[in-house]
């Protein structure tokens, strides 16, 4: 598969901290535009400090399975240093939590080192178009776990702050707020305060809904 997109030489970075990685995706790459020059590194700093003056068409950044830097700090850091760059990340598994702050914080495609070579090409292209880019493969999953996860009403816990979810569990147990404030230490005012906070935060009506909604088990309740 060739994707010569332009008559003119176009330079596309290779960040990896694989040699071998970095290897395979400058054959590969190499192979598919007969015409690109290959600008790779091992981390981000090496690439904007040896290319800081070449203006890369787009960008790979590979995401190592036990990378100890923050990956959207890196993201934030490249998309400071390069605005206009097309940003693909190539990562070693699928963090569906991560892909939307991905796509957020400036990546345009997101794809897999195990999937098959043609789906890192042509996210490559699409990106060099100027689109977005996530593969059917992912998008199906992505969707998928959103789905599961909107049929999980454990989901609600994490909408609650720790103080929150703790007065949800004693108003579940029948505790009234001026109960709830002597044992927390609080005025009962700010008890009523945050129990209206609470079934505003999981769009609620009764307590009967809350013990459904934060997946309370009878026996604790």
């Amino acid at each position: 598969m060739c994707f010569q997109i332009t008559k003119r030489m176009i330079q596309i970075g290779i960040i990896d901290a694989f040699p071998i990685i970095r290897i395979g995706l400058t054959i590969l790459l190499k192979e598919a535009y007969k015409d690109a020059e290959i600008l790779a590194a091992s981390n981000l700093d090496s690439f904007l400090s040896e290319h800081r003056n070449i203006r890369a068409r787009a960008v790979i950044i590979g995401i190592c399975e036990n990378a100890k830097e923050d990956k959207l700090l890196m993201i934030r850091q490249f998309r400071n240093e390069c605005p206009q760059v097309p940003l693909m990340i190539y990562d070693h598994q699928f963090q569906p939590e991560l892909v939307p702050s991905y796509f957020m914080s400036g990546v345009t495609g997101y794809v897999l080192k195990h999937q098959n070579e043609n789906q890192m090409l042509t996210c490559l292209n699409r990106i060099l178009k100027g689109e977005h880019y996530l593969s059917p493969e992912l998008t199906s999953n992505f969707v998928q776990r959103i789905v599961e996860n909107d049929k999980n009403p454990t989901r609600h816990q994490r909408r609650l702050t720790p103080y929150e979810f703790e007065i949800a569990v004693r108003l579940c147990r029948g505790q009234s707020s001026p109960f709830i404030a002597e044992k927390l230490g609080r005025k009962p005012t700010s008890i009523s305060s945050a129990r209206k906070t609470i079934f505003r935060k999981l769009n609620i009506h009764s307590i009967v809904d809350l013990r459904k909604a934060i997946n309370l088990d009878p026996e604790q309740a």
